[in-house]
């Protein structure tokens, strides 16, 4: 009959529905265990500048106190007094020389640590900005999970006219002064229940992803924006579609809550 034919067709819909919506977060999963293993390549570098950096200080340190204390040992050589003629002189005047040439190349190796040390500084500000642009990206990646399972994908922009053109013809097929079989009603009301279970599936598997993320690549800022602009899109399309489905269980008299997941 008329009444089974669109009855198979809205089911081969619906399943349509949440196999594609199953595909999308597949491909969720595999681009987040491929950002998973790049942000810990990249919190293994910064660990290592981390180390650089504490090892510099220590030797910034070092190379300070000696530099005093070769200053001091130059001061007390030229306070002294020369006595005892020419060989006195000329010793004092060989160890002024020398404490002279130390001081230069301590001060000379002391500059190099310290641009060292400055530019493991930026390298480290650099690298906690990105860690801080990784965070706002878990949580907007957060959201567009919650906003899959929130919302079931839809192939296009037809599929939410087909589905009026569906309870349409529904509607005229509807026998007058008659209703469908309690049978029917099982089945209509069977199928919400599968797709409620499957949703209650997927939000777990959600939950399971949430607790994967760590970090994201900035490079995923272009592909964010469009998938919030692909949202605005879905969330017109399944607030049609809830409302039509809504329409076809008040028509055959099923007594089913609609599927819904909250987003936290």
């Amino acid at each position: 009959t008329d009444f089974q034919t669109l009855k198979s067709q809205s089911e081969a819909e619906l399943i349509s529905k949440l196999e594609s919506k199953t595909k999308g977060l597949e491909k969720i999963m595999v681009e987040n265990e491929r950002l998973r293993k790049e942000i810990k390549r990249e919190m293994g570098a910064a660990e290592k500048l981390r180390v650089a950096k504490t090892s510099l200080e220590v030797t910034n340190e070092k190379l300070e106190a000696e530099l005093e204390e070769t200053k001091q040992r130059l001061r007390e050589a030229l306070s002294k007094p020369v006595t005892g003629g020419t060989d006195k002189a000329w010793k004092a005047s060989v160890v002024t020389r020398m404490f002279e040439n130390k001081m230069k190349e301590l001060e000379k190796e002391l500059s190099l640590k310290t641009s060292s040390l400055s530019e493991l500084k930026l390298q480290l500000k650099e690298a906690k900005e990105r860690e801080e642009r990784a965070e706002m990206l878990v949580r907007q990646r957060e959201d567009q999970v919650d906003v899959l399972k929130r919302f079931p994908a839809l192939k296009a922009d037809a599929g939410a006219s087909g589905g009026v053109q569906t309870t349409t013809r529904l509607k005229s097929a509807e026998p007058d002064g008659e209703t469908a079989s309690s049978s029917d009603y099982r089945k209509v009301n069977t199928l919400l229940q599968a797709a409620e279970t499957e949703k209650s599936s997927l939000q777990a598997e959600v939950r399971r992803l949430k607790k994967e993320l760590e970090s994201f690549d900035p490079t995923l800022l272009d592909e964010l924006e469009d998938l919030k602009y692909n949202y605005n899109l879905e969330v017109k399309k399944n607030i049609l579609l809830e409302e039509q489905l809504k329409k076809v269980c008040d028509q055959f008299g099923v007594q089913a809550e609609m599927p819904s997941v909250s987003v936290s």
